[in-house]
């Protein structure tokens, strides 16, 4: 069975990972807005919620927060890629 996300083998393994792309220039970070869903203490992507909160718990307090993220640069992370095949 895999580790839990919350587990610090992984969140160790996953945040080394975005370190190294920060380093070779193919992360970033960026201001970013999230739906947080407070009864699931968790964010959500925009196809999972409407007016309403979310799609399975409608009427679900939802909150419009802005924090940070990593976002990878694709086609430079493409490029990396397909350069070490």
């Amino acid at each position: 069975m895999p580790p839990a996300t919350a587990a610090y083998s992984y969140s160790r393994w996953t945040q080394g990972r975005a370190f190294s792309f920060h380093e070779a220039g193919l992360a970033y970070r960026k201001e970013a807005r999230s739906n947080w869903i407070a009864i699931d203490q968790t964010v959500l992507a925009n196809e999972q919620v409407d007016k309403r909160g979310p799609l399975w718990a409608p009427g679900a307090q939802r909150w419009r927060n802005g924090s940070c993220a990593n976002v990878l640069r694709d086609p430079d992370y493409a490029r990396a890629l397909l350069d070490d095949l």
